[in-house]
C-alpha cells in the first residue's frame, strides 16, 4: 500500500494522474504547503505535483515535502515549453515529465519511484532491527483495567446482541467497549462485506481523504497476514526479516495511524479488524490488554458471523415474501402445529380476509375446508393437484386449489401449502358458453325438427284434405295409407331420438342376451333396408353373450348406428353386422356400410349434431347412441379406412353361455 499526493489546480490533470497509480496506491488530493503539514502523519511515499499553473505555491509546496518528509519521491510535471528556474525545481524532485502527459511514461516513472520507497523502507527497518532488541518486552503490570471491567464489557456486549442483529449497533459497541477499556487516539474497524470485500466500517481520528481513497485488498498487505498469521500484529514488532508481506502490512497500518491491529476471525475467516491508534494516555498495550481484547475480537467474529446469517435469511425471506406479493395465486402455509404462517395478499383478496387477522393463528380460522384440506396434506401427506371446490359460506365463490407438504432438506415434514385462484369468473362464463351452446344446439334441433317435421305432415295433410272426396277409392286408401302409417312412424322415431337426447334416461339393467338383441334389431330394420335397395349381412354366430343391459335403450344404440349406415348407403350396396367376443376384456359389435368414408382427421366429430364431411351427416340417432354407450360404460368409435365401420364396444363383464 503506497501513498501518494496529488496536487493540481486542474480537473484534467489530476483525473490523467489518478489514471497512472497502478493498484493498491491510496491518493490524496492537496493544495496548498499548509495542507502538507496537515497531512505529516500519513507518511506519503510519491508526490504528484503539476507546476504548469501556480508555479510559486507548487514549488513550495515540493519544499515542505522534502523538508517534513525525505522519503518522498516528488514527481513534477513541466510545461510543454522550458521556463526559466526549472532547473532548480528538477534539483528537489525525484523524476519530471512535461505535458502533454503520456499516462504509460507517467505509470513507469510512479513504478520506479514506488521500488524506490520500497527499498528506503526495507532499509530504515534494517538500520532499526540493528540498533533495537529483536523482541521487545511488554510490562505486565500496566492493566488499566480490571478483570472485573472486562468481564462487565463481555456482558454489557451479550445484552447487546440479545436486543437483535444490528451491525450498526455491535460497531457502537465496539467503541463504547474499547474506551471503557483503555480509550484510544484513533480507532478504524474493517468489516468483511458478503461480496467479499472489506470496508472501514468506522473510524475515528481518521483523515476524510484517507478514508475516501484507501482500498484494503484481501490479497495483499494487512488484510492478508492477519488472515494467514490470525494473531495480533503491532507495529513495533516489524524488524527487518525479509518479509514484503509484513512491511506491506505495517505501511497498512501507517495509513490507519493504527499502532496494534487486532484480526476477529471466526470459522477461519477473517471477518474483521480492529485498528488501535496510541493510547490517550500515551504508554504501550500490554499482552493482557492486547489479550482481552483479541478475547473481545473473537466474540465480535462470532456476532458478525450471527449477524451475516440473520441478514442473510432476511434477505431470503423478503426474496420469497416479495415472490409470493406478486403471485397472481393465493398462497397459505402452516406449520406442524397447525399455525398459519403464510397468508399472502392474493389469498386475502379472494379469501377477504385481512392477513394480519389470519397469520399465527390456528387454521380453524380459515373458510370451510381449505382448512381441513390443509391439515389433511399435513397429516397424510396427501396431494391435490387442480382439485375444484365451492367455498362454504360465500355465494357462488368457486376455487381451483393445489395441497401438499413442505419438506426441509432432512426429508422432515415442516408444514403444508396450499395454492389456489378464484374460478368463480371462469365458471360464470362457461356457464354462460355452456348456455349459448344450449340455445345455439336447441335452434338447430328446431330448425332440423321442423324441416323433418313438414314433410310428414304434408302427406298427412294431404290425405286428410282428400280422403272425404276419394274415400271409395281403394288404391288411393291402399297408397296413401302405407305413406302416412310411414311418416306418422318417421315422426315418432324423431321425437324419441329428440326425447332420448334432451334428458337422462332411467336405465333399467338386466342380464340380456346381447346376440339375442343384435338379432332382433337387424329383422326390425331389413324392410327400410329393402327399400332403400340395400342389403343386411349378418355375420352373427349362435353363441349367446349374456351382458347387464337396459335391453331398450342398448336396442335403440344399435338400431340408431344400422339406421344411419343404411340411410348413407347407396342403392346396391351393403350394410354388414358382426360381433366379436373375445371372452375376456370387451364384446364388440361392429356395423360396416359401403358409404363414402369421412374426410382424414373427421374421427369423432361425426358425433356432433349437424356435422357433415364428404356427404355424410350425423342425425340425432348417432348422438343418443354414443350417449347410451357411454352410460353402459362402453364407446362408439369409428375405425373406418376404406370404408366406414362403427364400433359399439361393452365391457366384458357378466356371465356366458350356449344358446339352449
Amino acid at each position: 500500500m503506497n501513498t501518494v499526493f496529488l496536487a493540481s489546480d486542474e480537473e484534467y490533470m489530476l483525473a490523467a494522474m489518478r489514471r497512472a497509480l497502478p493498484e493498491g496506491c491510496t491518493a490524496v488530493h492537496i493544495s496548498t504547503p499548509e495542507e502538507v503539514i496537515s497531512h505529516i502523519s500519513l507518511d506519503a511515499d510519491i508526490a504528484l505535483v503539476d507546476i504548469t499553473g501556480r508555479r510559486s505555491e507548487h514549488i513550495s509546496l515540493i519544499s515542505q515535502v522534502k523538508k517534513h518528509m525525505p522519503g518522498c519521491a516528488v514527481i513534477a510535471i513541466l510545461p510543454a515549453k522550458k521556463r526559466e528556474g526549472e532547473d532548480l525545481v528538477a534539483d528537489m524532485c525525484y523524476e519530471t515529465v512535461r505535458v502533454p502527459v503520456d499516462i504509460t511514461d507517467l505509470r513507469l516513472s510512479i513504478m520506479r519511484a514506488i521500488e524506490r520507497s520500497k527499498l528506503l523502507r526495507e532499509v530504515t527497518h534494517l538500520k532499526t532491527n540493528l540498533h533495537e532488541k529483536h523482541y521487545i518486552e511488554y510490562p505486565h503490570n500496566q492493566v488499566a483495567h480490571s478483570d472485573s471491567r472486562f468481564n462487565s464489557v463481555l456482558r454489557k456486549f451479550a445484552r447487546g446482541l440479545g436486543a437483535g442483529f444490528n451491525r450498526e449497533r455491535l460497531i457502537k459497541f465496539i467503541h463504547e467497549a474499547i474506551d471503557e477499556l483503555n480509550p484510544v487516539s484513533r480507532i478504524s474497524i474493517v468489516l468483511a462485506e458478503p461480496g467479499g470485500e472489506y470496508i472501514i466500517a468506522s473510524n475515528r481520528g481518521l483523515h476524510p481523504d484517507v478514508l475516501e481513497s484507501l482500498y484494503l485488498s484481501p490479497d495483499r498487505g494487512l488484510l492478508l497476514w492477519l488472515a494467514q498469521q490470525g494473531r495480533v500484529l503491532r507495529k513495533t514488532e516489524a524488524g527487518y526479516s525479509g518479509d514484503s508481506l509484513l512491511l506491506d502490512a505495517i505501511r497498512e497500518m501507517e495509513l490507519l495511524q493504527a499502532v496494534v491491529s487486532i484480526p476477529s476471525i471466526g470459522n477461519g475467516r477473517l471477518l474483521g479488524i480492529i485498528n488501535l491508534g496510541e493510547k490517550v494516555v500515551g504508554g504501550q498495550y500490554s499482552n493482557e490488554e492486547l489479550e482481552m481484547l483479541y478475547i473481545l475480537a473473537s466474540n465480535i467474529a462470532v456476532a458478525l458471523e450471527d449477524i451475516d446469517i440473520f441478514n442473510e435469511l432476511q434477505h431470503q425471506k423478503s426474496y420469497i415474501e416479495e415472490i409470493l406479493l406478486r403471485m397472481h395465486s393465493g398462497v397459505i402455509t402452516i406449520d406442524t402445529l397447525d399455525h398459519i404462517t403464510i397468508f399472502n395478499h392474493r389469498a386475502a383478496e379472494i379469501l377477504n380476509i385481512p392477513g394480519d387477522r389470519v397469520v399465527g393463528k390456528d387454521l380453524r380460522n380459515l373458510p370451510s375446508p381449505l382448512g381441513d384440506m390443509l391439515h389433511e396434506s399435513l397429516a397424510t401427506g396427501r396431494k391435490r393437484n387442480g382439485y375444484e371446490i365451492k367455498l362454504a359460506g360465500k355465494h357462488e365463490c368457486y376455487l381451483k386449489i393445489s395441497t401438499f407438504q413442505l419438506i426441509d432438506a432432512l426429508s422432515s415434514v415442516r408444514g403444508a401449502v396450499l395454492i389456489f385462484d378464484d374460478i368463480s369468473m371462469e365458471r360464470a362464463l362457461a356457464r354462460e358458453r355452456e348456455n349459448a351452446q344450449r340455445l345455439e344446439t336447441l335452434n338447430k334441433v328446431v330448425a332440423l325438427f321442423a324441416h323433418e317435421l313438414r314433410n310428414p305432415l304434408v302427406s298427412v295433410n294431404t290425405f286428410i284434405e282428400l280422403f272425404p272426396m276419394r274415400k271409395d277409392d281403394d288404391d288411393f286408401s291402399t297408397d296413401f295409407y302405407e305413406a302416412v302409417c310411414k311418416d306418422v312412424h318417421r315422426l315418432d322415431d324423431l321425437l324419441g331420438k329428440l326425447i332420448a337426447l334432451s334428458k337422462q334416461s332411467d336405465y333399467n339393467f338386466i342380464t340380456t342376451d346381447l346376440s339375442s338383441l343384435l338379432d332382433d334389431r337387424i329383422k326390425k330394420l331389413e324392410k327400410l333396408a329393402l327399400e332403400s335397395g340395400v342389403s343386411i349381412k349378418s355375420g352373427m354366430e349362435n353363441n349367446s353373450v349374456l351382458l347387464p343391459l337396459d335391453r331398450e335403450q342398448m336396442g335403440k344404440a344399435i338400431e340408431y348406428v344400422i339406421h344411419n349406415s343404411i340411410n348413407f348407403t347407396k342403392s346396391g350396396g351393403t350394410v354388414s353386422v358382426s360381433m366379436e367376443d373375445t371372452g375376456e376384456e370387451y364384446v364388440k359389435i361392429v356395423v360396416d356400410d359401403d358409404g363414402d368414408p369421412l374426410s382424414v382427421g373427421s374421427g369423432d366429430d361425426v358425433f356432433r349434431l349437424f356435422f357433415t364431411s364428404n356427404g355424410r351427416g350425423a342425425d340425432i340417432g348417432l348422438a343418443v347412441a354414443q350417449r347410451i354407450m357411454h352410460d353402459h360404460g362402453g364407446r362408439l368409435v369409428i375405425n373406418g379406412q376404406n370404408k366406414m365401420r362403427f364400433e359399439l364396444i361393452l365391457p366384458a363383464n357378466a356371465e356366458r353361455g350356449k344358446e339352449p
